[in-house]
């Protein structure tokens, strides 16, 4: 029951976070090139802290798999 709570809120901050991702590469793009270096600093962060979420996902649509399948 926690993994079903759990999901829509996962899938929301991955909503957020994706959206961060187009924000920075959209400010690479329009930058000059010193300050590149910086913003695609901020870009690997943020990947890394989306490959956290998707993971975390991953995880609960394991948990919620088995179960969904046991309930019906």
């Amino acid at each position: 029951m926690f993994a079903i709570i759990l999901t829509p809120l996962v899938l929301y901050i991955i909503n957020n976070r994706v959206n961060e991702l187009n924000n920075i590469i959209n400010m690479i793009r329009s930058s000059e090139p010193g300050i590149r270096s910086v913003d695609a600093a901020r870009l690997i962060v943020e990947l890394s802290n989306l490959r956290l979420y998707i993971a975390l996902i991953e995880i609960l649509v394991s948990i919620i798999g088995p179960g969904a399948s046991l309930y019906i």
